[in-house]
């Protein structure tokens, strides 16, 4: 009986995915297949990368709101970043927002 109850429970922990960002967050547009439990660890990757807090993209408390032109300039970034990493390093992880801003919020010259 324990081995059958072992193998339901196996097989249910199996069938379960995590919920995505894009489940669980309104208005996300580029991280909505990640785990929603990653979402708030890649922003703050995101803005400790540009020296800013999250109201620099962000209405406080709204954050599905576009309101702020960061926000739009942002998502061109990111689209910018994955495809570098996919076009050129095979889908590494080569390029981040860190590796041109270095802790600034507009791109340090090279």
């Amino acid at each position: 009986m324990r081995l059958l109850t072992l193998i339901f429970m196996v097989v249910i922990a199996s069938a379960i995915k995590p919920q995505t960002a894009g489940q669980r967050f309104k208005n996300i547009q580029i991280f909505k297949d990640i785990p929603a439990t990653q979402l708030e660890p890649t922003m703050a990757f995101i803005s400790g990368s540009l020296g800013v807090r999250c109201s620099y993209c962000h209405v406080p408390g709204q954050f599905e709101k576009d309101d702020k032109p960061t926000k739009v300039v942002a998502r061109r970034m990111i689209r910018m970043v994955f495809e570098l990493n996919k076009g050129s390093f095979n889908g590494q992880g080569a390029v981040s927002c860190f590796t041109c801003h270095r802790g600034k919020p507009t791109p340090v010259s090279v």
